[in-house]
């Protein structure tokens, strides 16, 4: 067991250490190009976009979750499910919906403020998700007391609700922050000078593999900082006393223009970032984008579901595997184990496989050497430009994503009955596969799903990725998108948004859960 630990820990990391190998070849023309005319513009691209979406994922995000947990209001329990559905929808779907819509009315709509918006409307979710959690969780006393004193819903939320929130809202940010450094589709749609843009540049345009190298380390090295600032800010949201989501007594009563000015403020960001496009998207549809759902189209969407299903279930049974060892064993070697499975998701899509590619081609070139001096014949591509490169990028990308719920599922499941297969001789795997898979299978089918989704959503690692001739739904529309063919590429487009709706349902129904536990017991 500890050899497969080992095994997997190298896998989680080859792609990072292949993009530090290769940054450190020989220096070329255009690397110096890059270096001395336009770093400076990606940087700055990056850090302005993500300057323009930090106030406004915290403010929407932060705000609406004080509004459901701590105010009544007529279609609370609506918004409470609805402010999550802006998850489903890619953030270059919208850039290409809005673009569409709007060019003739707005000249320069792709620019900075407008790409800053979409992206405000669709992560503000992460935020959302995490004030929401720690606003349920603060006690109903806090409230009591802010009530009795006389003060105002808003001079709560400011003064008691917010401070106690703080480090959950940091968190969340971080995560929506991490999304917007590492975009591709949105970012290279609007022409917008980011390191995700420059490392395709380089590379396609430059012909530099060092140069995309050098910036996709640059802005790996960013990211994994983030990442662990907000593993850091999240060992440090702990609250002491629980008092479950308020009580309909304990909440704020608001009524007339309070109430309307709080169902304008949830319902607006649902609106942009869902409930639009998806009435575009039906529009471009039916108006003949229907045309387009042929044989091709069934085959290319058939094409991405296995995929997406294959990689889910690898995940899914690493997931397992790294919980189980690190639960069976309980010792620091499996738990760190288990801990850098989740590096892979602080790699952007595109430093993935950038990593990826240096790292299966090495491979490749290495085997095809050793082939031909054993056989004397040439071998073609065995990893590198092949279903397998594009499963293993998912992998890495994408394990840390049923992770947490796997070990939770685990921990669920009493040790007795561990205990007593282990008295009767059982093996680990005979344990995991009679005893705990059936107890949780419905953690696993959740898991799956939820990779399922991510993987159809996913563009840059698949564009950069997949064999030649090889188109996802993701990978359709972003070219049919880019040459201005919004309603042949709608059928497409609507599919994954309407499947990233399913990911959503199962993070409301797990979240409900939770704060009914809460309830009972307090």
């Amino acid at each position: 067991m500890r050899f497969l630990l080992v095994v997997f820990l190298i896998l989680f990391f080859i792609p990072a250490g292949s993009l530090i190998v290769q940054s450190i070849g020989p220096s070329d023309d255009s690397l110096s190009h890059v270096m001395h005319t336009v770093l400076g513009r990606y940087f700055v691209g990056t850090i302005t976009l993500m300057s323009l979406v930090l106030p406004g994922v915290i403010i929407v995000g932060a705000v609406s979750a004080w509004l459901v947990t701590r105010c009544d209001f007529k279609f609370r329990p609506f918004l409470n499910w609805a402010l999550l559905l802006p998850f489903a929808s890619p953030p270059y779907i919208l850039a290409y919906v809005y673009t569409d819509a709007f060019q003739d009315y707005i000249p320069n709509i792709r620019s900075m403020p407008v790409a800053a918006l979409l992206f405000t409307s669709v992560l503000y979710p992460y935020v959302y998700l995490f004030a929401r959690g720690a606003f349920a969780e603060q006690t109903i006393n806090t409230l009591s007391a802010a009530k009795l004193l006389g003060c105002s819903p808003l001079v709560a939320f400011w003064r008691i609700s917010l401070p106690l929130a703080r480090p959950s809202i940091v968190a969340g940010t971080v995560l929506a922050i991490m999304e917007v450094a590492s975009d591709f589709g949105t970012v290279e749609y609007f022409a917008i000078d980011t390191f995700s843009t420059g490392i395709y540049r380089t590379w396609f345009a430059l012909g530099s593999k060092v140069g995309a190298a050098r910036l996709a380390l640059l802005l790996l090295v960013f990211t994994l900082s983030l990442f662990s600032f907000e593993k850091w800010i999240s060992r440090r949201a702990r609250y002491f006393g629980r008092g479950g989501v308020a009580a309909e007594s304990q909440r704020f009563k608001l009524h007339g223009v309070q109430a309307f000015a709080a169902i304008i403020f949830c319902i607006t960001p649902v609106f942009i970032g869902f409930l639009f496009p998806i009435l575009l998207l039906l529009g471009q549809v039916l108006k003949g984008g229907w045309r387009q759902i042929n044989i091709s189209f069934i085959e290319m969407a058939t094409r991405s579901f296995i995929l997406a299903f294959v990689a889910g279930l690898i995940c899914v049974i690493v997931g397992l595997f790294l919980a189980f060892s690190a639960r069976s064993r309980k010792n620091y070697y499996a738990k760190f184990c288990l801990n850098a499975a989740s590096f892979g998701y602080a790699l952007p899509g595109n430093v993935l496989a950038v990593g990826v590619l240096f790292a299966l081609g090495f491979g490749d070139t290495w085997f095809g050497r050793f082939w031909k001096n054993m056989t004397g014949q040439e071998l073609g591509l065995l990893l590198s430009g092949t279903i397998v490169a594009l499963l293993y990028a998912y992998v890495v990308r994408f394990g840390a994503i049923p992770l947490q719920g796997l070990v939770a599922a685990l921990d669920r499941v009493t040790p007795a009955l561990e205990s007593s297969a282990r008295l009767l001789g059982a093996h680990p795997f005979r344990i995991l596969l009679h005893v705990y898979l059936p107890a949780m299978r419905n953690s696993v089918l959740a898991a799956v799903i939820l990779v399922f989704v991510d993987v159809v959503k996913e563009l840059p690692a698949t564009l950069l990725l997949r064999p030649f001739n090889f188109d996802t739904l993701a990978v359709h529309t972003y070219h049919l998108a880019s040459d201005e063919r919004l309603m042949e590429a709608s059928p497409a487009a609507l599919f994954i948004v309407l499947v990233g709706i399913i990911p959503v349902t199962l993070l409301q129904q797990v979240t409900f859960k939770n704060q009914s536990l809460v309830n009972d017991e307090s």
